[in-house]
């Protein structure tokens, strides 16, 4: 069991160091699919914040809402399934995942744009 015990000790010193992703010179499909994630959860944590700030202003509001609740559920299946569908001709390919990922990034960008007009009062 000791060796075992050195086994691990021994291994656990090749483990290469995990290294800072450069988005700018991203050049690997596998760094280039990581850094459009990366991206995509910015502009989804920002998503959520709008959306949690119109609905906090909605509070008084009980039948708005609600409207506003259905209506980010269904431009989220929305979203999904769009970006299902424009990454579909990449299916098994590498790039796949990024294509989809690059999609939901821009649609949730324009999401984003819409719940701040919401929030600024501006309905167009």
């Amino acid at each position: 069991m000791k060796w075992l015990a050195g086994l691990t000790v021994a291994a656990s010193l090749f483990v290469a160091p995990a290294y800072a992703l450069d988005c700018n010179n991203a050049t690997t499909q596998v760094d280039m699919n990581m850094c459009a994630n990366e991206g995509y959860e910015r502009v989804d944590k920002a998503l959520n914040a709008l959306y949690s700030k119109l609905k906090q202003s909605l509070k008084e509001d009980a039948a708005s809402t609600e409207k506003l609740t259905e209506a980010q559920r269904a431009w989220i299946a929305f979203r999904d399934k769009e970006c299902a569908f424009v990454g579909a001709g990449y299916e098994g390919g590498s790039l796949q995942p990024y294509v989809v990922t690059a999609c939901k990034t821009e649609l949730t960008e324009f999401r984003n744009e819409q719940l701040g007009r919401h929030i600024d009062g501006d309905q167009n």
